[in-house]
C-alpha cells in the first residue's frame, strides 16, 4: 500500500490529537500500545491507543528523512527536527501531559474517573478540550467531555471550550429529567446550531459596522473566521448513558473491555462527516443543485475544506457581499472558488 494511501486512511480513522475517555475498566496492557510500519522508506505511522469506556484515539504520522538533510533545509533551529519515537518514549510523552480526574460526587451523582491529553502537534495549539459537570435534563447534573480539533487558527475551538456547553445546559435544563433520544437529539442539534449562528451573526454585525479595523472588531470577527470541529460526549450518571454528538472528522471510540479476552473491543461512537460520507455528498449536492464541484470525490473536500460540517468556517457560510466585505476592510481571506449558493457547511451534529 502506498504511504498517500496509508496517511489517507489514518486520517480518516482519526484526526484527534486531544483526547479524554471515561475509566470504568482495569488499563490494558503496554502491549495494547501499537505500532504500524508501512514499508516505504523513512516513513513511520504511529498509532498510540489507550482503553477506557469512551476512548478517542490519537493518530500521527511522522516522515523520517535523512539529519543533515533536514537541518540544511530547515529555516527553524535544529532543535525543531521531529523525532521518532520508540512505544516507551512516545507513552512517557503522553504522560507528561496527562490530566488525571479522581471520580467525584456531585450531588447524589458519581462522575467516574477519566483521562485527558492534550498533545500539541503544531503551535500554537489549535485544540481545545472540556470536561465539566453541570446541569443536563430536568436541571440534574450530567457530565459533558468535548474535544475541539480548531482550523485556520485557534479562536473557534477556544469560544466552544466556553460557550459549548453553557449553551447546551441552558437547551438541555428545560425538558424532563429522562427525556426520549429524539428529544435529547433535536435539542441538542438545535443548541449547537444556534451557537453557530450566534458566532456568524456577530461577524456579519462587525463587517457592516465597523469601518476600519479594531482590535475589538478583530476579537469578535475570530471565532467565526477560524473554525473547529466538535465532539461532544453527554454522560447521564443516573442511567449510565452516554450519547455523543459529532461536527467534523473528529472520532469518538468506545472501548470496551473483555475479560475472556483480556482486551478491548473498539466500537466507532462517531462518523466523520466529510465529502467522502455518500450521505454527506447526497445531502450537499441536494441544497446545491448544479454545483457538481463543490465536493472533490478524490480528496472528500468541500470546496476546498477537508469537513462538510464545522463551526465558524464564515467563508463557507456567509453571502458573497459579507465575505468581500471583511476582505476589503479587515484584510481577510476571499471567497471560495466556485461559492455562489452558501452556505456550504453545517453546524448541526449527528
Amino acid at each position: 500500500m502506498a504511504f498517500s494511501q496509508w496517511r489517507a486512511a489514518m486520517s480518516r480513522l482519526t484526526r484527534l490529537r486531544s483526547s479524554a475517555f471515561i475509566r470504568n475498566a482495569p488499563p490494558p496492557p503496554m502491549g495494547h500500545i501499537k505500532i504500524l510500519q508501512s514499508n516505504i522508506p523513512y516513513r513511520t505511522i504511529l498509532i498510540f491507543t489507550s482503553g477506557g469506556a469512551t476512548a478517542f484515539a490519537l493518530t500521527q504520522a511522522i516522515e523520517r528523512t535523512p539529519l543533515e538533510k533536514t537541518v540544511k533545509e530547515a529555516s527553524s533551529p535544529p532543535s525543531t527536527v521531529p523525532q521518532v519515537l520508540d512505544v516507551k518514549a512516545a507513552t512517557a510523552r503522553l504522560q507528561e501531559v496527562e490530566r488525571t480526574v479522581p471520580a467525584t460526587r456531585v450531588g447524589d451523582v458519581e462522575i467516574p474517573e477519566h483521562h485527558i491529553v492534550r498533545f500539541g502537534s503544531n503551535f500554537p495549539i489549535e485544540d481545545e478540550y472540556v470536561s465539566a459537570t453541570a446541569p443536563g435534563p430536568g436541571g440534574k447534573m450530567w457530565h459533558y467531555w468535548g474535544v475541539f480539533d480548531g482550523h485556520a487558527g485557534a479562536a473557534t475551538s477556544a469560544h466552544l471550550r466556553s460557550h459549548l456547553i453553557p449553551a447546551l445546559t441552558s437547551a438541555l435544563s428545560p425538558l424532563p429529567p429522562n427525556p426520549p433520544n429524539t428529544t435529547l437529539t433535536s435539542t441538542v442539534q438545535r443548541a449547537f446550531t444556534a451557537l453557530d449562528t450566534a458566532l456568524l451573526t456577530t461577524a456579519t454585525t462587525v463587517i457592516a459596522t465597523t469601518p476600519t479595523i479594531t482590535s475589538a472588531a478583530l476579537t469578535a470577527l475570530a471565532p467565526a473566521l477560524s473554525g473547529s470541529c466538535a465532539l461532544l460526549s453527554l454522560y447521564n450518571p443516573r442511567t449510565r448513558s452516554l450519547t455523543t454528538a459529532c461536527v467534523g472528522d473528529s472520532r469518538a471510540v468506545l472501548g470496551r473491555w473483555n475479560p475472556a479476552t483480556n482486551a478491548y473491543a473498539a466500537l466507532p461512537l462517531s462518523v466523520d462527516q466529510t465529502g467522502f460520507s455518500a450521505l454527506e455528498a447526497e445531502r450537499i449536492a441536494a441544497e446545491h443543485p448544479g454545483e457538481d464541484e463543490v465536493v472533490d470525490p478524490k480528496t472528500g473536500r468541500v470546496l476546498g475544506l477537508a469537513v462538510s460540517r464545522a463551526f465558524g468556517d464564515a467563508r463557507w457560510k456567509l453571502p458573497r457581499a459579507v465575505v468581500r466585505g471583511w476582505m476589503q476592510r479587515f484584510w481577510g481571506y476571499g471567497e471560495r472558488p466556485g461559492y455562489k449558493t452558501p452556505p456550504y457547511l453545517s453546524a448541526e451534529p449527528v
